[in-house]
């Protein structure tokens, strides 16, 4: 009986102490200003960002420029809006846009000339999703059977949005993330740049 009152008190002391952590952290969350924190300037060559994933989330008006103002008055000056293309599994050698679950790319233009009007440097970053994963796999351990189909696919998949980021005027766009270690595996095709 004595041991069961011992554990029914340590029980409670755990739990008393695992709501007080709780408690301070709400306290701690709620002081989070949702303004810039700064007051000094931004200087040119300094980044603060955030990324966005332009996924629709099930629905075809997801409004992303409320979470564009968001960023914006947080005293960010840079977004990258992150793109996904996918491909079946790790041994595929076709990479799609699958436009379900990504923006159209009218949509794309238009969210990325938002940002843009809210005076933020835009980058672009297009990855690679699996459609399908067994325990190990993710984007970074991609083994096509050929890699010269795999780089012709994506390069077809990056000069895509890279050509919608031009036109919307995003300054900088970014490739192979999560994939870097492909090119030792396999050189980078010419023409690619």
């Amino acid at each position: 009986m004595r041991r069961t009152w011992i554990f029914l008190i340590l029980l409670l002391s755990i739990f008393g102490f695992g709501a007080l952590f709780a408690a301070q952290q709400l306290t701690r969350a709620a002081d989070v200003p949702t303004t810039n924190p700064s007051s000094k300037p931004i200087k040119p060559w300094e980044f603060r960002g955030f990324a966005l994933q332009l996924r629709l989330h099930g629905t075809r008006d997801y409004p992303f420029e409320k979470k564009i103002d968001e960023i914006k008055r947080s005293g960010a000056n840079t977004l990258c809006l992150v793109l996904h293309g996918y491909q079946q599994d790790v041994r595929a050698t076709k990479i799609a846009v699958d436009y379900k679950s990504t923006p159209s790319d009218k949509r794309v233009l238009e969210i990325i000339r938002y940002a843009k009007k809210q005076k933020l440097t835009v980058m672009v970053m297009p990855i690679v999703l699996l459609r399908v994963r067994e325990a190990d796999d993710w984007r970074g351990t991609i083994k096509p059977p050929s890699w010269a189909e795999w780089w012709k696919s994506y390069r077809k998949f990056i000069l895509h949005y890279s050509r919608i980021a031009q036109r919307g005027g995003a300054g900088r766009r970014f490739f192979l993330s999560g994939q870097s270690w492909c090119l030792r595996k396999s050189s980078w095709p010419s023409g690619s740049s």
